[in-house]
């Protein structure tokens, strides 16, 4: 492993100890309260995002912040921080252990550190831009699976497809590969970005949710785009991360 930038250090430090409050009141029961767009929030959710915030704020009291449930603070723009202190909040809820505590840094608007941490599995993932992917001191690597009739393929919600009108393509995809399962959460990254499954589809989310995956992805070997091919954190159609060597037969299939 390669020297560490101090906001790859911050971004990690900052993951990990969100990981260590959300696993504390993991299947305890948690209440919830709906938002105004029609997804869960714990106060562990807001506990985790304030402790993210104050690392940041102490190592860098001047860059900007975006997460997702305080919304955007001020500070230099060219420097963001981009932040979602329970990705999967709803597994959180049911006790499910595929959710992580998410923190990337952006610099110029490109995405060059983050840390993704996934407690109740005892996974920690980080990655600098070219510097490559490691989770828990191991370097991560995408798989070779070429073909798309052998590839492994993680999906997001059916709603969310049926709601954007791409159900019939995700169909066709899923008709067209070896192996398919359903996943929303950050750990479908995981299993990307260790080269256990090829690909992992789903209706474009929030930068907060993708801005931490995606340079995990790519600094694995992989790929990440929309369907345009655009390596983007805003999109208004299919978020698609690959191993690569299937990406654009991912985004024929998606688009015809």
């Amino acid at each position: 492993m390669m020297r560490m930038s101090q906001e790859l250090k911050t971004a990690i430090l900052a993951a990990r100890k969100a990981g260590t409050i959300s696993l504390a009141h993991f299947k305890r029961g948690v209440a919830y309260e709906m938002k105004p767009d029609n997804t869960p929030v714990t106060k562990i959710d807001r506990m985790c995002e304030r402790e993210i915030i104050r690392i940041i704020r102490s190592k860098f009291p001047n860059d900007s912040i975006l997460g997702e449930e305080s919304g955007r603070h001020a500070g230099d723009l060219q420097r963001r921080w981009i932040i979602d202190p329970i990705d999967g909040t709803k597994s959180f809820i049911r006790g499910l252990p595929f959710y992580g505590n998410l923190v990337a840094f952006e610099d110029c608007g490109e995405i060059t550190a983050s840390a993704i941490c996934i407690p109740a599995m005892g996974l920690s993932m980080h990655a600098e831009i070219g510097k490559g992917a490691f989770c828990n001191g191991k370097k991560l690597q995408v798989s070779n699976v070429s073909r798309l009739d052998e590839a492994y393929i993680l999906h997001g919600r059916g709603k969310g497809f049926l709601e954007k009108g791409y159900l019939k393509k995700l169909r066709i995809l899923l008709n067209s590969v070896y192996h398919s399962w359903g996943i929303g959460d950050v750990y479908g990254y995981y299993l990307l970005a260790s080269g256990r499954v090829d690909a992992f589809v789903e209706t474009f989310p929030h930068p907060w949710d993708v801005a931490a995956p995606k340079l995990i992805v790519e600094e694995a070997g992989g790929a990440f785009s929309d369907l345009t091919g655009k390596s983007t954190l805003v999109s208004k159609n299919i978020a698609i991360s690959s191993n690569g060597k299937i990406h654009n037969e991912l985004i024929r299939i998606l688009k015809k």
